[in-house]
């Protein structure tokens, strides 16, 4: 399976839906690039969904890592959504739990971004 991507927004939050493999290569760079173009566009926000990966290797990781610093280093915010279970092993096997806000609901991942009240899975 490839990989795609789809934005929407909601209550000021860009939702980037995720789906197919994020591995080395296209994915990253597709990932990447709409990320910097969204925030070009003044866009703070951010919420990845890994619902729909179904496979993401060391360079999707760190393409993980790479987004969220860059991000965070631009004063913006970001956090994961419907991680697979493959893929949050991979995470919780990383440490990366402790750098990433993840949340198993999207009305709890819009809430933690806008600033309201929300409790993290």
């Amino acid at each position: 399976m490839s990989f795609a991507l789809k934005t929407r927004r909601d209550r000021g939050v860009v939702l980037v839906d995720m789906s197919g493999r994020f591995s080395a290569g296209e994915s990253v760079l597709l990932l990447r690039n709409t990320v910097n173009r969204l925030v070009e566009e003044d866009s703070r926000k951010f919420v990845l969904n890994l619902e729909d990966v179904s496979y993401i290797d060391s360079c999707g990781l760190g393409e993980l890592v790479a987004t969220y610093t860059s991000l965070t280093n631009k004063g913006c915010r970001m956090s994961l959504l419907n991680p697979t279970q493959r893929t949050s092993d991979l995470l919780e096997l990383s440490k990366l739990t402790t750098v990433f806000d993840i949340f198993d609901r999207e009305t709890q991942a819009i809430e933690a971004q806008t600033g309201m009240a929300a409790t993290k899975n």
